[in-house]
């Protein structure tokens, strides 16, 4: 029984916390969102451009250029 008492308390607690985080409203999700999507293929962008330079200057280094 001493188990189910700390369950009970645990959740309880759990419960009175959760009801004191200050939660995102939408409009700031959606905004967070947005700026994490752009970051992203920005950085894509920028790994892709530096994958293929360096590639590509691998291949010329070792003579394997078409």
């Amino acid at each position: 029984m001493k188990i189910i008492n700390k369950t009970v308390s645990y959740l309880r607690e759990v419960y009175a916390e959760m009801k004191r985080v200050d939660w995102p409203n939408k409009q700031a999700v959606y905004n967070s969102t947005k700026v994490v999507v752009v970051i992203s293929l920005v950085l894509a962008g920028i790994l892709a451009i530096i994958d293929t330079g360096l590639t590509e200057g691998l291949r010329y280094l070792l003579g394997f250029t078409s």
